[in-house]
């Protein structure tokens, strides 16, 4: 990037004055043979922004190298963050995109059929997870799911969007290519964080552990009546 894809795609953002964010593999511009899972926003003007994609799962960690910046990028039709597809399901991106100015959370996604679990099964993950993403951030989420079928996969399609509120704009009923519209109101953001002071009432203090290792280090057990009761050494995290 720039390349082929984004140029084909910044022609066609200039004839029809619209933006365009779209997923693919990008090559590293100096390390041969290195990838990312990459989203573009291409806007009238050319390419605006580009995220790598932070969180790897299952095979895409032995191609992909994860990104490590999380950026807003200022357009005409306001300030949009990005995600590419398994980045949604971690809520410190989009919470940390809002804090940089995000009114805009975009998320790009590959999900087949299936791949969300026997328990939960299809049930129109990306419609609740816009719901959530929306409301806990007071911005407007954008999903857009592939679809169709490729090879043995069926990809699951419906893309949906939401309003700061959690209130579905748009929700696509089909797994086949779809097109969806909806108006997004400046007014609305303010309207709802004038009322729902969610990063007024944060309590950042209170969120340090996140910041930790999930593994600690070993200590030697002491042993009580009851067995091993307590560590010799409490674990204190490093300043």
């Amino acid at each position: 990037i720039p390349g082929p894809t984004t140029q084909a795609l910044e022609s066609v953002a200039k004839r029809y004055r619209v933006h365009i964010i779209v997923g693919m593999a990008q090559r590293h511009p100096v390390i041969s043979g290195m990838l990312y899972n990459s989203a573009a926003l291409i806007g009238p003007q050319g390419v605006i922004g580009v995220h790598h994609k932070m969180h790897l799962p299952i095979n895409e960690k032995h191609y992909f190298y994860p990104g490590s910046t999380a950026e807003v990028y200022p357009t005409e039709l306001g300030n949009i963050g990005l995600m590419v597809c398994y980045d949604a399901s971690f809520p410190e991106l989009p919470r940390l995109l809002a804090l940089k100015g995000a009114e805009i959370l975009c998320s790009v996604h590959a999900t087949p059929k299936g791949a969300v679990g026997k328990v939960l099964g299809d049930l129109e993950p990306h419609k609740h997870r816009a719901i959530v993403r929306a409301q806990e951030n007071a911005a407007y989420y954008i999903s857009c799911n592939r679809a169709g079928i490729e090879g043995a996969t069926e990809w699951l399609g419906h893309s949906a969007m939401a309003s700061p509120n959690g209130v579905v704009l748009a929700f696509s009923e089909t797994e086949d290519e779809d097109v969806l519209t909806a108006e997004l109101e400046n007014d609305q953001i303010l309207r709802y964080r004038a009322t729902s002071p969610i990063f007024r009432d944060r309590r950042p203090d209170m969120y340090t552990p996140l910041l930790q290792p999930l593994s600690e280090p070993y200590r030697v057990p002491v042993e009580g009546k009851g067995g091993v009761e307590a560590m010799a050494t409490p674990w204190v995290a490093p300043d």
